[in-house]
């Protein structure tokens, strides 16, 4: 559905980060308008990266986005990096804001900060389990129980939320 949309509209990227309901930017601690929207289809609706603020004028992102590979290969092909912080802040910098995203009208996903997994960049998270104790908990036969987060209707892209764990088995 995404690559038949993409090849469709000649959009730059599908982004399954994305939803109508994200008003919030969570790493600016602000607020953010939604951009004008155009419907491609029932449930898939395109913007302009120029017309957006915040997540919705950011469209190199590593969150849950599909691109076509002619359009980033040579990026990646020639990009040095070593965290993945910096990979996404020397994409950004080669930024197209001419170009159009699409999104669903629910986000298909929700990126949960709950810990800094580099020690590059400071960015914003929940500073609830380490990156040790998370492995400790998968080493111990647990896994996030995702359940409680179907049909979230998440202000932002980062959303903060409580975790519940269950068993792997």
């Amino acid at each position: 559905d995404c690559i038949h949309w993409l090849e469709e509209t000649s959009a730059y990227g599908f982004y399954l980060k994305m939803g109508l309901h994200l008003t919030d930017c969570y790493p600016l601690k602000r607020k953010q308008p939604l951009p004008t929207f155009e419907q491609v289809a029932d449930d898939v609706y395109c913007w302009q990266f120029s017309s957006g603020q915040c997540d919705w004028a950011y469209p190199n992102t590593v969150d849950m986005t599909i691109y076509r590979k002619n359009d980033i290969e040579s990026f990646f092909k020639s990009a040095h990096y070593t965290s993945p912080n910096i990979l996404e802040g020397r994409w950004a910098a080669r930024v197209n804001r001419s170009l159009h995203g699409l999104c669903y009208a629910a986000a298909k996903m929700v990126n949960i900060p709950v810990n800094r997994v580099q020690q590059t960049w400071r960015n914003r998270n929940m500073e609830s389990y380490t990156p040790e104790e998370l492995l400790q908990l998968f080493q111990d036969g647990d896994k996030i129980d995702i359940e409680p987060l179907q049909g979230m209707r998440n202000p932002s892209v980062h959303t903060e939320c409580e975790l519940v764990f269950t068993d792997r088995y």
